[in-house]
Order: structure tokens, then sequence, then C-alpha cells
């Protein structure tokens, strides 16, 4: 070839061999791009198959947790009719219904008798250790409690005619009618302040309606007739006594457990100011006093600045 074609040809090879090059450059990245590409779709994929797995064992899990608290429920709810369909059972309900309606046989003592049996079958159904069981009894025994509860307090016979102080309890001073009214009052408020232990939250929602006023009437109107008894500063245990310590007692029941706190809270500076005259030894026996005592470093816990100011 001449040396013009040579370098003609030599020209044309030249710029085929660089678009070649040049071909193969912007080629490269591109066969990188799309095998990154494929690489994250393929961990894409991989991640989707192992949500959708994870999901799929959570589901599981969840229905195997579903199948087992249905189960669970299923079993609770045969044990419980095993329970009530027990001889025992019908047996102990069958006594607590007939002796919620002896509460209103004219006998006091049997009165007081009754509100012993309904508590020995209420801590019978407590043993179950089913609230299904125990609370709709204790829901229908409440109104005849109240209802026995109400007489004796509001009763003129818890004061004896013949004294100005129902507290002097002699043999040969007793008042027999007079005795039996205390022995009803504190035979009910034994049998409420063993409730307290048993369903506690349940009974603090009647505590405002309920409760509450008949405790305030006791201890305001009848906490004069302490005063000038031969009983103050000692600790005699007379039925008068236990009736204020059991009020007391259940009282601080309810201001003590967090279930009741809740609903005893708002009328606990009313309950510190009733209480809080009761402090004295001088005027109150001993083991009223005490009680009453109690009763306030509860409600100190509840509400310590109104409480304090009481106090004060």
């Amino acid at each position: 070839q001449s040396p013009p074609n040579r370098a003609k040809g030599e020209s044309e090879i030249s710029v085929a061999s660089g678009v070649a090059s040049s071909e193969n450059e912007s080629n490269e990245p591109s066969v990188g791009r799309r095998c990154c590409e494929n690489s994250k779709r393929i961990e894409e994929a991989n991640g989707r198959v192992s949500s959708t797995s994870k999901n799929d064992n959570e589901a599981k899990a969840e229905e195997d947790e579903s199948e087992k608290d249905k189960l669970f429920d299923d079993l609770e709810e045969k044990n419980k009719e095993l329970i009530m369909e027990s001889k025992e059972m019908k047996t102990v309900v069958k006594i607590l219904q007939r002796s919620q309606h002896l509460l209103s046989f004219p006998s006091i003592k049997c009165r007081v008798l009754a509100s012993n049996v309904i508590l020995a079958c209420l801590k019978k159904l407590d043993e179950t250790k089913h609230e299904e069981i125990l609370l709709p009894h204790v829901h229908k025994a409440w109104p005849f409690l109240m209802k026995r509860l109400n007489e004796f307090s509001l009763s003129r016979e818890l004061l004896s005619r013949k004294s100005p102080s129902f507290l002097i309890i002699r043999a040969k001073q007793e008042n027999t009618k007079h005795l039996e009214y205390q022995a009803g009052l504190l035979g009910v408020l034994e049998t409420i302040s063993s409730l307290v232990d048993l369903c506690g939250d349940f009974l603090a929602l009647k505590f405002k309606n309920d409760l509450w006023p008949v405790f305030r009437n006791i201890l305001s109107n009848y906490k004069g007739h302490f005063l000038g008894s031969n009983e103050k500063g000692k600790g005699r245990q007379s039925l008068s006594v236990k009736i204020f310590n059991s009020i007391f007692l259940c009282l601080d029941k309810f201001a003590s457990s967090d279930e009741c706190v809740h609903f005893i809270k708002r009328d606990a500076l009313e309950i510190a100011e009733v209480s809080s005259v009761f402090l004295n030894t001088d005027d109150f026996p001993c083991s009223v006093a005490l009680s009453a005592r109690k009763l306030m470093a509860s409600l100190d816990e509840i509400d310590a600045v109104n409480i304090k100011k009481c106090l004060n």
C-alpha cells in the first residue's frame, strides 16, 4: 500500500479501536451496576422471605398463645362448674341463703348467730380462689347486712335508759335488751370487717354511701357516753368498747389497703376529723384510743398535709 493509504488504514483502525475501547469502558460500569442491583434485589427478596417467615412465626405464636388462653379459660370455667356442682358448695350456698333471711328473725341472738354463719360461708367460698364464685354471694348478702347494721346503729336500745353511760356493764345493772342490741351491732360489724379482708376492693365501692354514714353516726352520736364513765382510761373490753374498736379496725383496713385507698381518699379528712377526738386516753378507753391512733397513721399515709392540719 502507498503511504497515504496505509496512513488512512491505520487511522481507521485507531478510530475503530478507540470506539471499541470506549464501548468497553462504558459497558463495564453498566454491568457492575446491574450486578449490584441484582444483589440488592436478591437481598430484598431474602429480606421479604425472612420477614414473611418471621411474621408467619409470630402469627403462629400468637395463635398458639390464643389457643392456650382459650383452653385455660375453658378449663377454669369447667373447674368452677365442678366446684359449684359439688355437694359441699351446694350445701354452703343453701346455708348462706337461709342465714341471710335469719338476719330478720325477731331474736337478736339468732341474728348474731346468722351473721357468724354468713361470714363462715363466705370464707368457705373464698377458699375456691374464684372471685366469680365469691362476689355474687357477697353482693346478695350485702343488703341484708346493711339493713341490720342500720337497724342496730339507729336504735335507741343501744343506750341504756337507766344510765347516762351505755358503757357501764355490771351484772346488777345489765339491761338485757340494751346488751342484745349491742351484741347484734357488734356481730354485723365484725362480719363486715372480715369481709374487707376477703374482698375489700369490692366493698370499697359501697363505702361512701353505705358504710361511712353509719360509722360516722355511731362515732359522732355515742362518743359522749364515754365521758364520765368509769371505763375511761382503762382497757376493759365491754361490748361498747368492742363496737368502737371494730369500727376503727374496719376503717383502718380500708385506709391501709392499696386496692381501697382510691375510694376512701376523698373521705379521709372527714374520717380523721370524726376520729381524732378519740385519741385522748384521758377521755376514752386505752384500746379505743390506740385503735383511733392506728387509723390516723393509715390516713396520714393517704393525705398527710390535711391530716396533720386536722391534728393541729
